[in-house]
């Protein structure tokens, strides 16, 4: 007795899971970014004396707002927000990489222990990744399982 495979029809279960992965994925980093977009709005000061810093009148900012333990970090300028990403991005690399999908932080260059946010979740008690995690489980577990439409 022989088996005969499909070929054709292994392909679009392939395409059709990478597809719905994908979504998933972006549904996750779309939560993540919406969670840690609250602004912390810096105000402008001027100095009162002569620093190392700046002269007397020079200006800086201050950030009077900044989240506290079992928050979300809060939003100065974005680019820690703006690091999370996933790979690979497109259908046929899905595939190759065994329909799976990364999503985690770019490592920001200018901090020495990498990226600043993980940082804030790991050691200074910041929601981050895994909160959104379960937060976002169903909506993800519905995305990745759900069925295809039929045309």
């Amino acid at each position: 007795m022989t088996l005969e495979v499909n070929r054709d029809l292994i392909r679009l279960a392939e395409e059709e899971a990478a597809r719905r992965l994908l979504r998933a994925a972006v549904y996750f980093q779309q939560a993540y970014k919406q969670r840690v977009s609250i602004p912390n709005s810096g105000e402008r000061r001027r100095r009162t004396r002569n620093t190392r810093a700046g002269k007397k009148g020079s200006q800086y900012t201050v950030y009077p707002n900044p989240s506290k333990p079992g928050e979300y970090p809060r939003l100065i300028t974005g680019h820690g927000r703006d690091s999370l990403t996933y790979a690979p991005s497109t259908v046929e690399g899905v595939i190759a990489a065994g329909l799976k999908i990364r999503v985690g932080f770019r490592k920001i260059i200018r901090h020495p222990l990498g990226n600043y946010m993980l940082i804030l979740e790991l050691f200074r008690d910041r929601k981050g990744l895994l909160e959104v995690l379960k937060e976002t489980e169903p909506q993800l577990r519905a995305l990745a399982m759900a069925t295809a439409k039929r045309q």
